[in-house]
């Protein structure tokens, strides 16, 4: 085959617009070993089609003989009246269980008591002819002790993050 020919065969082949017959011929021009050295990126396709034709299924493939329908009616779904009673109890040794822990420690209370008969309440009252000084001296003790509070649960996190910080320049270093 010229290579002109094979050529035009080959974009017809890519277009999707060659015949059976014309396949074949390119199929076969591919197996031998004169091809035209502007086609012969395309040989190792062919050949890759030629031995993928090949390979055939060996084993048999076991299909059952009965309908689909047979095979269902055959294994009748069984209800037992022991299991939907084993469910019935679960559940309801579940929600028993539930309603009792919820009950023994509630967690949404609200408290009667006024806010200075809590353990750490610290009521400050001003009277208007009190000195300013002194009213702002205990403000600010008061501002101080939350602020100390809030700062203790933050050292953790500031342990937490050194400890990363120690890991990334290891990691770093590394």
């Amino acid at each position: 085959m010229k290579e002109q020919e094979i050529k035009d065969l080959l974009e017809k082949y890519f277009e999707g617009e060659t015949s059976l017959q014309e396949e074949k011929a390119i199929a076969a021009y591919f197996q031998y070993s004169d091809v035209h050295p502007s086609v012969t990126q395309y040989k190792a396709l062919f050949n890759f089609y030629d031995s993928e034709r090949a390979i055939a299924l060996n084993n048999k493939i076991k299909l059952p003989t009965q309908p689909l329908q047979a095979i269902k009616s055959n294994n009748p779904k069984t209800f037992s009246l022991r299991s939907s009673w084993l469910r019935a109890a679960s559940i309801a040794l579940l929600l028993a269980g539930g309603v009792a822990i919820f009950w023994k420690n509630p967690t949404n209370t609200v408290s009667n008591k006024p806010i200075a008969a809590h353990k750490k309440a610290r009521v400050i009252t001003f009277d208007e002819n009190a000195d300013p000084e002194k009213a702002f001296a205990e403000v600010k003790s008061a501002l101080l002790m939350a602020s100390g509070r809030m700062k203790e649960g933050t050292d953790p996190v500031n342990i937490g993050m050194s400890k990363v910080r120690e890991a990334t320049q290891l990691i770093k270093e590394q």
